[in-house]
């Protein structure tokens, strides 16, 4: 998930539609990370777990916090809900993520199914954008690490601007090609309906990416940089760097379902490095809610989603009840 929103801007929003298009594809690759491959079984989020943060940026950020609601609104299968948002940029994040992994020999591949939604409401913008795999390679020979892998797209109905990413996988065994390699463009709809590059992007995500301008340098964009409209899309160190968030959790925000409460006896196992107990504290988990489940069944109990609802027929499958998110945020994560 990506949360620097501050590399959506500087003090406001990029005036110009392909200067908003790639502050757009900035900050969804920012929600690219660097996976820890360890080969340890992960945290299996319950049904309605929840959690919800709030993000203080620095000076570049212009000091407006980020608050975040995530709900796990389904367990079979298992799905991800969240909504992200400043109020005081008037920008929202909101979105869901299906994960099934499968095995493929020597990889595990983990699809995100679903899409986010980022839209900024007073210019009657909204982005559409997809998820790369998550690939935990070199399970039993060959290069082994994680990388995401596939096609990324960022979209904008409005602008009829579209941004098309190839996340490009290491070669077979890793004998060829490089880690985070990604390439690219943005291109825009024609008047004949046809599709026109605006520019190509290319790099490896984890160093710099970079986008070179169709039309080269002086096409209006305050951005512009280069002999040939060549500049630095996005720098990861750098980001890291200087776009610090302080991550802060007030104490009202934390429910009885937050992941730190559900999974507090299990993260206390493991960080004692006692294995044993943690796989104990593990299976109990799951059979409670095993358990709970069933006699929802048995009574029958339908369950709903606290934050989030099922959407409408053409709509995203899940959405986010903004009026009660706020709500919560007000009384719960606001001093």
């Amino acid at each position: 998930l990506p949360l620097p929103v501050s590399l959506l801007y500087t003090h406001s929003l990029p005036p110009y539609q392909v200067d908003r298009m790639k502050a757009v594809v900035r900050f969804h690759l920012s929600g690219v990370i660097r996976a820890i491959f360890d080969g340890k079984k992960p945290y299996n989020p319950v049904l309605g777990e929840t959690c919800a943060w709030t993000f203080e940026h620095g000076a570049d950020g212009a000091g407006a916090p980020s608050h975040m609601v995530c709900e796990q609104v389904s367990h079979h299968p298992p799905v991800s809900a969240f909504y992200l948002w400043n109020r005081a940029l008037g920008v929202s994040l909101e979105g869901f993520a299906e994960t099934c992994p499968r095995f493929t020999g020597n990889s595990v591949v983990v699809p995100f199914k679903g899409e986010r939604r980022l839209r900024i409401p007073r210019l009657g913008e909204t982005y559409v954008l997809t998820v790369a795999n998550l690939v935990y390679r070199g399970l039993l020979f060959g290069a082994r690490g994680a990388e995401w892998t596939g096609t990324v797209t960022v979209a904008c109905e409005k602008t009829g601007l579209r941004c098309k990413l190839e996340l490009k996988p290491l070669g077979t065994l890793g004998l060829w090609g490089s880690w985070h390699r990604v390439e690219g463009a943005i291109k825009v709809k024609g008047r004949a309906g046809n599709k026109v590059l605006v520019g190509s992007i290319a790099g490896h995500w984890d160093k710099v990416v970079y986008y070179t301008d169709a039309r080269g340098a002086g096409n209006g964009s305050k951005e512009a940089q280069g002999d040939a409209g060549r500049e630095v899309l996005y720098d990861f160190e750098a980001a890291a760097a200087t776009r610090r968030l302080r991550l802060v959790q007030p104490p009202r925000a934390v429910l009885p379902s937050d992941s730190q409460v559900v999974w507090a006896a299990l993260s206390e196992a493991l960080t004692a490095r006692e294995m044993k107990r943690a796989n104990r504290v593990k299976g109990e988990i799951e059979q409670a809610q095993r358990d709970l489940a069933a006699r929802r069944s048995k009574g029958g109990e339908a369950w709903e989603p606290r934050f989030f609802a099922r959407g409408r027929v053409g709509e995203p499958a899940w959405a986010p009840r903004v009026e009660s998110l706020l709500a919560f945020a007000k009384t719960h994560m606001v001093d």
